[in-house]
């Protein structure tokens, strides 16, 4: 089999795999070891990007397995895709609508679904926020009236309050604040509305972030869980049909095998700190 570079739509295919799961790996791995208000503010950015590009990227490549699997193999124009720009719940809905048609019960993303907050948060940086700053600095009139590190505490505490029980919150709060008996007052830190931050603030701030990013990650992991199943099954079906070539070039590449993260859980969200290396 040719591996060369671009030579073959499997290659196409396979590049583009790469790239989605080392976005996505690396996406995870950064929101992982980011927090708020500890001078590491890039690693939210980082993370941001890496995740609405690999999630792009990994819709994309269905969709193309897709429209290719349903075609005889022939390729979609160049405004198949085009035509979504960056809007990943636009595309995440896209592939439930053509993999529905195989047998998948995949549900839109929309107002009621529990990944919608996230998926659109996602989706608004990478078509808009993450100019943010920049917009800014030149007076911009597209400028977002929500700064994206703040829209993300809204997003984690959400998550937060989702999953945990009030209760558990608070006595968990208190313990942690136990651990900084000197931690009184203001910080040199600027709250969301431009106030002095209170050090308690900051406190529970970094307690909300850390506590919800392994929920906020599973969730964002099991939403896309059902399109890599079909992209798994639409491999194996083709590449290994009775009546393949198997002297010939492989059709797909083999998608079960190059997105592993799929088959993690809640658990390993909570333990796993390195994820680029893991795979």
């Amino acid at each position: 089999m040719n591996f060369l570079y671009g030579s073959s739509e499997f290659n196409d295919l396979l590049q583009e795999c790469y790239l989605a799961q080392s976005s996505i790996l690396s996406g995870i791995e950064f929101l992982v070891k980011a927090n708020i208000y500890d001078n590491k503010d890039g690693l939210f950015y980082s993370s941001f990007f890496n995740l609405s590009i690999g999630v792009e990227r990994f819709l994309k490549i269905a969709l193309v397995t897709e429209y290719m699997y349903s075609n005889n193999f022939r390729k979609p124009n160049y405004k198949y895709l085009t035509s979504k720009n960056h809007n990943l719940i636009t595309s995440f809905n896209d592939c439930a609508d053509v993999f529905n048609k195989h047998g998948a019960e995949i549900p839109h993303l929309d107002e009621t679904h529990q990944a919608q907050e996230l998926f659109n948060f996602l989706s608004t940086y990478a078509e808009k926020t993450r100019y943010q700053n920049l917009n800014k600095l030149t007076n911009s009139n597209k400028t977002d009236p929500i700064h994206p590190i703040h829209a993300w505490v809204e997003i984690s505490e959400s998550y937060l309050r989702k999953y945990i029980k009030n209760e558990k919150i608070n006595a968990e709060l208190l313990k942690h604040y136990s651990k900084y008996p000197m931690a009184t007052g203001f910080t040199y830190h600027l709250d969301f509305n431009g106030s002095p931050l209170l050090a308690i603030d900051l406190l529970m701030y970094q307690y909300i972030i850390k506590k919800s990013r392994p929920y906020i990650i599973n969730d964002l992991i099991q939403t896309l869980k059902p399109i890599h199943q079909m992209l798994n099954k639409i491999s194996l079906e083709t590449n290994n049909d009775p009546n393949a070539d198997l002297n010939g070039a492989v059709p797909f590449p083999y998608y079960g095998d190059l997105f592993p993260f799929f088959f993690a859980d809640i658990e390993l969200f909570k333990r796993v700190k390195n994820w680029i290396h893991r795979y």
